[in-house]
Formats: structure tokens, C-alpha cells, sequence
């Protein structure tokens, strides 16, 4: 395949039935190209093929006029997935497509109703070529639809007779004596986070003298689980009056929360980027409309009341079950005390972070979710970011928990960058961090509250925007400099151009949070009544 001949998809639009596509094509240098062929194909299994016609606009670009009705001689396209491709001497090019169109495409997406209960529906949404985001690709979605007057029931996976056993074994009667109370991850091997600071201070206090305590914290999601633990985990939940969780828990798909316990959701993120739950329905890895755990939460205790309508729309669930208490984890960051002892921990721990300017690169993985969860580390020159901090800078890496391919640090570099991802606690970082890199995590949300410089290196920013989703536009929103392009990223380090205003506005606005001692109003609501 020549790299001097690409094709990308300028302008679409609909006249009545015709779907009209506009594709640009650029030839460099010297090359001659005759003819042109191109070919609408089915990723699917049928691998079918068929020619597109077209004619020569006026500015040269290839013009299409589609009958969608007439695709497949007398047709309409098969179901599937389909793709733009042309053929130049015989070799195939991928039809890419601009990101100014991409964002279009869910408007121009459309349903066909006919017949009672049927519906023809053509889609468009964009991928990546084999993880390169450099260039995105349109997916034409073709669908002959039928009404599913079972779409509340879930495909688990699982055999009938054992969901009934789950569920069954859920709903059995609690043990006799004082009541339960269950702190829950199945996300990671330990309490962190909110659900960590949580359980700390209810262990202090005196309510944890009237409640028998339990913790259950297994990486279920990465690990899988088997019958007896599903059944085992649903036996402990049966017991529990009060259960509380800060991350998405999967057993909660299966079953309910028992009759009169209170499903308390503490969730880990603050408001990000990235979208979650129910804001991403429709993408891949998106909960079933009905059954997700995200439906049972009885209360979510949010930080700032900004992000109420966020978590409605990641939950699906109604304001009312919202209540504004601060962020617990945040609670240390007005603890003069243990800032200054974590500090020196990690001084004694890590001596070469003494007198240093501390630089934290804590990006997002990109992916669906945790099984697929990667990082391009080919986004990032650790030489040129050697160099950028200077000798008298220190980069640590915390890359996302769910990526398990691990950067790989030469020996040459080793003496200022250093990969702590399997540090715990990210927040710890934060008190002897100068300043902190990411992407489209709510990471930043934490770290701009300390009033200390951000910036967000989105190398992949249209492709992340169009394929993963997002709550906000990155450009707009966020607070401190973003950097599309890794030379940007580093001419912003060695000038320190971080838009530091936009991180000052963002930390007056939600500076209140650090006010609101979080620990306290959680146990009190939860556990005083």
C-alpha cells in the first residue's frame, strides 16, 4: 500500500433515501493514479463486497449518491458491519474519515420504521485502525430490527438453574444478633479510596460497637468468579442490613440487595472526562438496559452538587436517591499532620525525591474496560521527557490499575523516572507533586483542589472522544493546559505554560469541598439514624 495515497470522508448528508458521501483523496509527490475503485465490505463473517459508483465533484473530491434501498441489487444493505474502502492498482486503501464529520455521525444515524413492530436502522459510528488513533475509520451499522417485548430480561451468561440458585440464596433469611454491615469491592484485593476512609473512621466510632462488620474485597472483574464464589458472595450479601460500595460491582446485575438493606454507593471517581455507565449506552462495554448494578443503589453520596445530573446520567437513577457530603478521601487534604508525615514517608522511601521538582504522569487506559485496558506507550519519548524536567526533576509514572502491560524504563533514564503504579494510594502522590500530566481521568479533579498546575496530554483526543465517549468536550473544560501532540506537551514542561488560571477558576469553584469533613456526615446518615 502507498503512504502517499489516503482517502477520508469529508461530508455526508441525507436526500430523502440517498445517503450523500463526500471523499477526499490525496495523492503526493509524483504519483500517477488512473483509476479509482471503491467498495462498500462487510466486516462480518460474509466478507461481502459490493462497488460504490461515483462521480467527480468540482473540487475533485469523490461524490456518492447511495440508494440505500437498492445497495444489494434490489435490496437494502445485509445486516452487519460495513466499511468504505477503495482499490488503487489493485491494492486496498481505508476509507478514514475527518473528525469534524465524526462528530456529526449520531446525527445522522437513521431508523426506518415499517411494518407493527419492525424497524430498518443504518448507523454510523468510527474506530480506530489496530489501536493507531491517528486515524479513525466509519463504521456503517446495518440492522433489521424487531420490537423485543423481552428486553428487560439478561443474558448473564450463566445457566438458568444457577442464577436461581444465586438469587435464592440471596434472599435467605439474615442471621440471628446484631446487625451486619458489609464493605464491598470487586474491583480490587483491598479497600481503597473513599470505601477505605469510610470503613477507617466507622471503625473508630462507637456505631461499629452495634454493627458486626465485614469486608470483602476480591478483583472479581480481572479474576473471574465461579459458582461456589457467586454463591458464597450472595450468601454474604443475604446477612448484610447495610452494604457499601465505592466502584462498580458486578453481583449486583444478578441480584437485589436484600429487602431492607441500604446499597450505598461511595464511587471512587470524581467528575472527569471519561464516561461510565449509562453515559456510554449504546458503545461497547455498555450496561444492559435494565439489569445493572448501577439500578440498586438505595443513596450516592456525591462531592459537589455539580455532580448530581453526571452521576444521574452514569446510574440511571433519580436525583432524589443523591446526597452532597464531600469526598472522603478528600478529608486528608486539610490534615496539615499527615500530609507532612506521608510527605517524609515517601522521601525516606524514595531519598531521590528530596529537593526535587516531583512531575506525575497519571494518565487513563484506553479500551472498553479492564479485560481490554492498554496505554500507547508509543504517545510518549521518555528521552525528550528526561530532558525536559531537567536535573533537578523527577518523573513518576502511575499509569490506570487496569493496565497491565507496564512501561518500560531504560537504564539510561532510570536515575529520574521512576514507575510507581503499584503505589496504592494516588492521592499520597499528590502532596509532593509539582505537577501533575493526564488525560481524560478524574484524577486531575483531586489534584487541581491543592491549587498546583495540570496538564492533559490527549494525543488521541478526537479518537478517545468519538470511540470511548466523554461527559464534557476535553478542549473546553479542562482546568490547565491541553496539549494534543507530544511536542506540545513538552514545550508547555520546559516553558511552564499550564494555563494556570484555568486551574485556579476550576479550584475556587470547587474548593468548597475540602471544607466539608466527609467522613463524619456519611456516618452520621448512614449509621445515626
Amino acid at each position: 500500500m502507498n503512504s502517499d495515497i489516503s482517502f477520508t470522508i469529508r461530508k455526508m448528508k441525507w436526500d430523502n433515501m440517498f445517503l450523500i458521501i463526500s471523499i477526499e483523496a490525496v495523492f503526493q509527490r509524483a504519483c500517477v493514479v488512473e483509476t479509482v475503485s471503491f467498495y462498500i465490505k462487510n466486516t462480518t463473517l460474509s466478507k461481502e463486497c459490493l462497488p460504490l459508483e461515483y462521480k467527480i465533484a468540482d473540487d475533485g473530491s469523490y461524490l456518492f449518491r447511495i440508494n440505500i434501498p437498492q445497495m444489494q441489487g434490489r435490496s437494502f444493505l445485509n445486516n452487519g458491519e460495513w466499511v468504505i474502502e477503495a482499490e488503487v492498482e489493485r491494492e486496498s486503501y481505508p476509507v478514514f474519515i475527518g473528525a469534524d464529520t465524526a462528530y456529526r455521525l449520531q446525527d445522522i444515524s437513521r431508523v426506518f420504521r415499517y411494518e407493527v413492530d419492525k424497524a430498518y436502522v443504518i448507523s454510523f459510528t468510527v474506530d480506530t485502525v489496530s489501536q493507531d488513533s491517528s486515524n479513525l475509520v466509519m463504521i456503517i451499522e446495518s440492522s433489521f430490527m424487531k420490537t423485543n417485548k423481552r428486553w428487560r430480561d439478561k443474558k448473564t451468561g450463566l445457566p438458568d438453574k444457577v442464577i436461581k440458585a444465586v438469587r435464592k440464596t440471596a434472599s435467605l433469611s439474615k442471621a440471628p444478633g446484631k446487625k451486619h454491615v458489609l464493605f464491598l469491592t470487586e474491583t480490587k484485593d483491598e479497600l481503597h479510596g473513599n470505601l477505605k476512609t469510610v470503613y477507617d473512621g466507622f471503625i473508630k466510632s462507637s456505631w461499629s460497637n452495634d454493627y458486626k462488620t465485614m469486608v470483602y474485597a476480591r478483583n472479581d472483574v480481572r479474576s473471574g468468579m465461579g459458582v461456589k464464589g457467586l454463591l458464597t458472595l450472595a450468601r454474604l450479601i443475604a446477612d448484610q442490613d447495610i452494604i457499601l460500595v465505592d466502584d462498580y460491582v458486578p453481583v449486583f446485575s444478578y441480584i437485589d440487595p436484600p429487602k431492607g438493606c441500604q446499597l450505598i454507593q461511595l464511587w471512587h471517581a470524581n467528575m472527569g472526562f471519561k464516561s461510565v455507565g449509562y453515559s456510554r449506552f449504546g458503545r461497547e462495554g455498555s450496561p444492559h438496559p435494565e439489569w445493572s448494578c448501577h439500578r440498586k443503589y438505595s443513596t450516592v453520596f456525591v462531592p459537589h452538587k455539580d455532580m448530581i445530573n453526571v452521576y444521574r446520567e452514569v446510574f440511571g437513577i433519580e436525583k432524589e436517591a443523591f446526597k452532597v457530603v464531600g469526598c472522603p478521601k478528600l478529608d486528608s487534604f486539610n490534615d496539615p499532620e499527615r500530609i507532612k508525615s506521608t510527605s517524609e514517608e515517601l522521601k525516606d522511601r524514595y531519598p531521590v525525591f528530596r529537593n526535587k521538582k516531583i512531575v506525575l504522569f497519571a494518565p487513563t487506559y484506553r479500551g472498553a474496560g479492564e479485560k481490554d485496558a492498554f496505554y500507547d506507550y508509543s504517545a510518549i519519548d521518555l528521552g525528550q521527557l528526561y530532558d525536559a524536567i531537567g536535573e533537578n526533576g523527577i518523573l513518576v509514572i502511575k499509569m490506570h490499575p487496569f493496565i497491565s502491560k507496564r512501561i518500560s524504563i531504560p537504564t539510561e533514564y532510570s536515575s529520574r523516572i521512576i514507575d510507581m503504579t503499584d503505589y496504592p494510594e494516588i492521592n499520597d502522590l499528590y502532596y509532593i507533586t509539582d505537577l501533575m500530566i493526564t488525560d481524560y481521568s478524574s484524577d486531575f479533579f483531586e489534584y487541581a483542589l491543592l491549587r498546583k498546575p495540570v496538564l492533559f496530554y490527549t494525543y488521541d483526543r478526537d479518537a478517545y472522544q468519538l470511540t470511548r465517549g466523554v461527559h464534557r468536550d476535553v478542549k473546553e473544560h479542562a482546568p490547565g493546559k491541553v496539549c494534543d501532540s507530544f511536542n506540545e506537551l513538552i514545550e508547555a514542561i520546559k516553558k511552564h505554560d499550564f494555563d494556570f488560571n484555568k486551574t485556579l477558576k476550576f479550584a475556587e469553584k470547587y474548593g468548597s469541598i475540602l471544607d466539608i469533613n466527609s467522613v463524619d456526615l456519611i456516618l452520621k446518615d448512614v449509621f445515626g439514624q
